[in-house]
C-alpha cells in the first residue's frame, strides 16, 4: 500500500497529466494555444483526484483478505442455487457453469477494476460540477443533450472514458510511475511533496480569490441586466444600455478572468452575447479594456 507522501506524488503528476492532455487537445480542437485549467498552474486537480482513486480501488482489489473473497463467493453461490432452484436442471446447471466462469473473471480483474473506478470517478465528475457550480454560481461543462446525460453534469461518454482510463491508468501507467518515485529516496520524495502542496495551497487560494470576485461581477452584470429587460420605460434605448453593459463588463475582466471565460467554452452563467463577445475580443487580440 502506498503511503500518503507518495500518493499525492501521483495526484500532482497525474494532474499535470491531466491539464496537459486538455491543454493540447483543446489547443489543436480550436486552432489556438488554450491554457486549460480552473488553477492558474499547470494541474486539474480532477485527473488527480481521480486516479488516486483507481489506485486506491485497484490496491484494495489486490488486497482483499481471502476470508472476505470466500464469504463473498458463498453469498453468490447460494444465490446461484435459490435462483437455480426453480428453473429445470439442465438450464439451472447450464446458468450455474457459466456464473461461476463469470464470477472468476471479475475477481480482481480489469473488468472489475475498470466498474468500480467508473462509478467512483462518475460521482466525483457529479460532485465536482455541482459544487463548482454551487460556489461560483457559474456551470464549468455541460453535457446536455449528450446520450446518457445526468442533469448534464456526467455523461455515457465521460462513463465509458472513466473505465478505459482507469483500466490502462492501474495497469500500465502506475506500475512504471509508482516504481519512480519509490526509486527516489525519501528525502527527496518528501522535499517534493512539500514543496508542491505548498505551490498548490498558494494557488488554490489565489484562484478562489479571484473567481469569487469574477463571481461577484458576474452576478452584479447579470442582476443588471435582468432589471433592465423588465424595465418598460427603456423602450428603445435598452440595446444600447445592454451593450453599455456589456461593454463597461469586459472592460473589468483581469487577465485570470479572460482565460477563464476562453476556456471554459460550456461556461453558463453570463448572457450568451456577453459571453461570445468576451471571447471574441479576447482570441482576436484585442485588449478588453481598450
Amino acid at each position: 500500500m502506498m503511503g500518503i507522501v507518495e500518493l499525492w506524488l501521483l495526484f500532482v503528476a497525474y494532474s499535470f497529466f491531466g491539464w496537459l492532455f486538455e491543454t493540447v487537445y483543446c489547443s489543436l480542437s480550436e486552432r489556438r494555444v488554450v491554457n486549460r485549467g480552473y488553477l492558474n498552474g499547470p494541474w486539474c486537480p480532477i485527473y488527480g483526484a481521480g486516479s488516486v482513486l483507481v489506485t486506491l480501488v485497484s490496491s484494495a482489489s489486490a488486497r482483499i483478505p481471502d476470508g472476505v473473497s470466500a464469504a463473498a463467493l458463498s453469498i453468490a453461490d447460494m444465490a446461484m442455487a435459490v435462483v437455480g432452484a426453480s428453473m429445470p436442471l439442465p438450464l439451472a446447471a447450464s446458468l450455474t457453469a457459466k456464473a461461476l466462469v463469470v464470477r472468476q473473471a471479475l475477481v480482481g480483474s480489469p473488468i472489475a477494476i475498470g466498474l468500480a473506478s467508473m462509478v467512483g470517478c462518475g460521482i466525483l465528475e457529479y460532485v465536482t460540477s455541482w459544487a463548482m457550480e454551487r460556489a461560483y454560481h457559474m456551470r464549468w461543462w455541460d453535457y446536455t443533450g449528450r446520450i446518457g446525460s445526468i442533469n448534464g453534469r456526467v455523461c455515457l461518454a465521460s462513463l465509458l472514458l472513466f473505465f478505459w482510463g482507469s483500466i490502462g491508468i492501474a495497469f500500465a501507467f502506475n506500475p512504471p510511475l509508482s516504481g519512480a518515485i519509490s526509486s527516489v529516496m525519501p528525502e527527496a520524495r518528501l522535499a517534493a511533496a512539500g514543496a508542491t502542496v505548498v505551490l498548490f495551497l498558494v494557488d488554490v487560494a489565489v484562484t478562489q480569490l479571484g473567481l469569487c470576485r469574477f463571481r461577484n461581477k458576474v452576478d452584479d452584470v447579470c442582476a443588471q441586466m435582468t432589471e433592465l429587460m423588465r424595465d418598460a420605460a427603456a423602450g428603445s434605448e435598452r440595446l444600447a444600455r445592454l451593450e453599455g453593459l456589456r461593454a463597461s463588463f469586459v472592460r473589468t475582466l483581469n487577465a485570470q478572468e479572460r482565460r477563464i471565460v476562453v476556456s471554459f467554452p460550456s461556461l453558463r452563467a453570463m448572457p450568451a452575447r456577453l459571453v461570445r463577445r468576451v471571447k471574441s475580443l479576447v482570441s482576436t487580440g484585442q485588449d478588453p479594456r481598450a
